[in-house]
């Protein structure tokens, strides 16, 4: 016996403790107790993206029903309260403050619109509470964000421009706020002309579009502005190549909502196609389907709530038996989390696929690094649990 162990022992001893918190889940953070962990998820249900908030709800709901069907993690029940922010940033604040302090939540998981992120995670950073796997921008003392910024994404796209030899004509971009280094991020040698929408997915600067339709717009907005977008485009009898860097919805859906549009629909994600998963991937997504309620189909919002949550859990669970915030901070510090995972990727703090996937009229490419590829990046095993 070491003398480390020897003197912790005689120290509990001398508190009259029968048991150790090495073996007994105690109350080790707020939001977490004996036989509970409470998360929390700010969402905005009523504006342009809300299905997509509903949608990716459900699949964080579905998740953390099937880890307490198996006993929780270390015995502790999982569950989650949700809030509608309604994407204005005075409400997001507020709503942080009294999600950490009132309800006393362990950790915000999933995705808030953009316009409210930085909002919500300088007031997680003040209040204490763990901003876990937002998508976007956020940054702050107490956010961990694995998804990709505007830039990174901007940065792999540049990649896959030059490969498909898109990038030498005429580019625009529509994002809700203009991006001074959008044509250093992309890698191209002229400024693309910016298009913006407002909060509520109104379009802005459009009426250029009637003088000078670019060959390549670049759009980072939702997947409802983004069909707007394309309405706009069919109206001017123009068909220029679109895609859509975002991960509410599919290159199906957008057509469907734009049918008029006769462009190449193309779109960019952090995610991997059903059918590069193996068999493991799918059962442990079968799974989570047969719990999500409402029943909906696995889309890609859905996918982004479990990769999500799958991912929180997982950290959670990889800091012992009485979590705190401050251990997980420390965790990801050291093992150096990668920036953009894709939505079902690797578990392991120390093998990440850095990666974009592009599909379209073509076969899904990747980009692993400054490779281009058309090889699936290679998954580690689902949870176990």
């Amino acid at each position: 016996m070491s003398i480390v162990v020897a003197l912790s022992g005689l120290a509990l001893a001398s508190c009259g403790s029968r048991t150790t918190s090495l073996t007994t889940p105690l109350a080790s953070a707020p939001g977490v107790t004996s036989s509970s962990v409470l998360f929390a998820s700010e969402v905005d249900t009523d504006g342009a993206n809300g299905q997509y908030a509903s949608d990716e709800v459900a699949g964080i709901r579905a998740v953390l029903r099937l880890f307490d069907e198996h006993h929780g993690i270390f015995g502790r029940q999982l569950s989650v309260v949700v809030k509608d922010n309604a994407g204005q940033t005075g409400i997001a604040t507020e709503e942080t403050q009294y999600l950490s302090a009132t309800v006393g939540a362990f950790a915000l998981i999933g995705d808030s619109p953009s316009s409210v992120l930085d909002a919500i995670s300088t007031q997680a950073s003040s209040s204490g509470i763990l901003q876990l796997y937002p998508i976007g921008q956020a940054t702050g003392a107490n956010t961990v964000n694995t998804l990709p910024s505007i830039a990174t994404s901007a940065t792999n796209l540049g990649r896959l421009l030059s490969y498909l030899d898109l990038a030498n004509g005429t580019i625009a971009v529509l994002s809700q706020a203009t991006i001074p280094t959008i044509a250093t991020d992309l890698g191209v040698q002229s400024m693309p002309e910016e298009l913006t929408y407002t909060a509520s997915g109104q379009l802005q600067g459009v009426t250029q579009l009637t003088t000078k339709v670019p060959d390549l717009v670049v759009s980072f907005a939702p997947a409802s502005v983004t069909s707007r977008l394309l309405a706009e485009l069919a109206s001017l009898n123009e068909a220029p190549t679109v895609i859509a860097v975002e991960d509410s919805t599919s290159r199906q859906q957008l057509r469907a909502e734009s049918p008029t549009f006769h462009g190449d629909v193309l779109r960019l994600g952090t995610w991997v196609p059903r059918g590069a998963l193996d068999a493991a991937w799918g059962t442990y997504l079968n799974t989570v389907d047969r719990l999500l309620s409402p029943k909906i189909v696995l889309n890609t919002a859905t996918l982004n709530g479990i990769y999500s949550a799958t991912m929180s859990v997982e950290l959670l669970r990889s800091v012992g038996l009485n979590p705190t915030r401050r251990a997980i901070l420390t965790n990801l510090a050291q093992h150096r989390f990668t920036p953009a995972i894709p939505a079902l990727g690797p578990w392991s703090a120390t093998m990440g696929f850095q990666g974009e996937v592009l599909t379209g009229t073509i076969h899904p490419l990747y980009v692993n690094g400054a490779q281009v590829t058309l090889a699936p990046p290679s998954l580690s095993l689902p949870p176990k649990l």
